[in-house]
């Protein structure tokens, strides 16, 4: 059952509006609301932030991942069920301050979550546990490789350079020494990237290059940059309508979006590790190097090397969490209006299908080589597993 939250109605003066007799006002009604799981509530306000804020993907990773973290462990150490809630919306909100800085709009976010879910305030219990949790973040190498440039370069002709108008320098390479939560995730591993099938696949890509054939919907659609909730958003976003339309209990909507939020940022370390360690250049670079013909794509491409795909990545991880104990369920995406597509909802037969698509837009964008997407997607789903058995086991700490 969701908590309810009690609103008594006001009477109204007016006879036929408050249905007044000659002799008075009748007694006020009580109304009662349901309010959503606690869960869904704090990855709504995330994402809220994370849009709002413009946070990059990896910081919006990190955001998610300790706050639900934490959010979870509060919850299913309650020491009642009638404490749940407030243990739960305590530990999130105060790690969720901590995550956004202190800034002031995520203290007025995660203050008035906290006033929904527990009216006598902040908890113990949920103190207790946020305290590790942001102790554990502090500690976690975030703020020592943040602005960090370095990174090996290759000494061939796949090394990769900026691209695109903007000609912007590899975005925070140093994430990639970051602690993951579940350690385990660091285990997960991709193979050499196979440059000379990458190769063959150039001409395929650009001989008679069409921009407009970049420009596909299905391209927009999960562009998903800074000012949105970046792709793990997406799969944080398709994560609570599963909650809403399976109708989900506290528990497994509590399950289900923190393994998703702890898989967004542990998978955005691994990335990031692939990236720096063979830093290949992305498609246009390598076909201006091979035929000297400069490509313009229809959206800026992303600041940082190809191999492998991002998106992919998330989506290997956000489709192995949801396929563990959801498989056969549709998934559904709300999108926003973007300065290039309509706002629109997309929704998929299962968490394969919304994987398949998402790594099919990076390819069709001609942002990402197909090796890059089955790469990610490889990586992604090993750390997923290696979620999921931690979760199992109870090794998050």
């Amino acid at each position: 059952m969701f908590p309810a939250l009690k609103v008594a109605a006001v009477a109204v003066t007016l006879g036929l509006l408050a249905g007044c007799s000659s002799t008075g006002a009748k007694p006020a009604q009580e109304l009662t609301y349901n309010l959503p799981p606690v869960a869904v509530a704090t990855t709504n306000s995330l994402v809220k932030l994370v849009s709002e804020q413009r946070l990059s993907p990896l910081s919006a990773a990190r955001s998610y991942g300790y706050t639900l973290a934490a959010a979870r462990e509060a919850f299913v150490n309650a020491t009642d069920e009638s404490a749940r809630d407030a243990d739960a919306v305590t530990a999130a909100a105060l790690t969720g301050i901590e995550m956004f800085a202190g800034n002031t709009g995520a203290q007025t976010e995660f203050k008035a979550l906290l006033r929904r879910y527990s009216s006598d305030g902040a908890t113990a219990n949920g103190k207790k546990v946020a305290d590790a949790w942001i102790a554990r973040a502090k500690t976690d190498n975030s703020a020592e490789t943040s602005g960090v440039a370095d990174y090996p370069s290759r000494d061939d002709q796949w090394s990769w350079v900026p691209t695109g108008l903007l000609r912007m320098p590899f975005a925070d390479p140093g994430w990639s020494k970051n602690k993951p939560i579940v350690a385990t995730t660091a285990s997960c591993d991709i193979p050499t990237p196979p440059l000379d099938q990458m190769q063959s696949q150039l001409p395929s890509m650009f001989e008679k290059f069409d921009v407009g054939s970049t420009a596909e919907p299905i391209v927009f659609a999960f562009l998903a940059g800074t000012g949105t909730p970046t792709p793990p958003g997406q799969w944080m976003q398709m994560g609570v309508n599963l909650v809403r339309d399976q109708k989900l209990d506290d528990a497994e909507a509590m399950d289900l979006l923190a393994k998703l939020g702890v898989a967004a940022y542990d998978v955005s370390i691994l990335i990031w590790r692939e990236k720096a360690e063979h830093a290949v250049a992305r498609p246009e670079t390598m076909w201006e190097r091979t035929t000297g013909e400069t490509i313009v794509l229809a959206r800026e491409t992303p600041n940082h090397p190809s191999y492998p795909s991002g998106h992919s990545g998330f989506s290997g991880a956000g489709a192995s969490i949801v396929n563990e104990k959801h498989a056969n369920s549709g998934l559904r995406l709300e999108l926003p209006e973007d300065m290039a597509a309509p706002a629109e909802t997309w929704t998929f037969k299962n968490a394969d299908e919304a994987r398949n698509l998402i790594s099919q837009s990076r390819i069709i964008s001609r942002f990402h080589f197909m090796a890059d997407a089955t790469a990610g997607e490889s990586l992604g789903a090993c750390a997923g597993q290696k979620i999921i058995e931690a979760f199992a086991n109870g090794d998050l700490k």
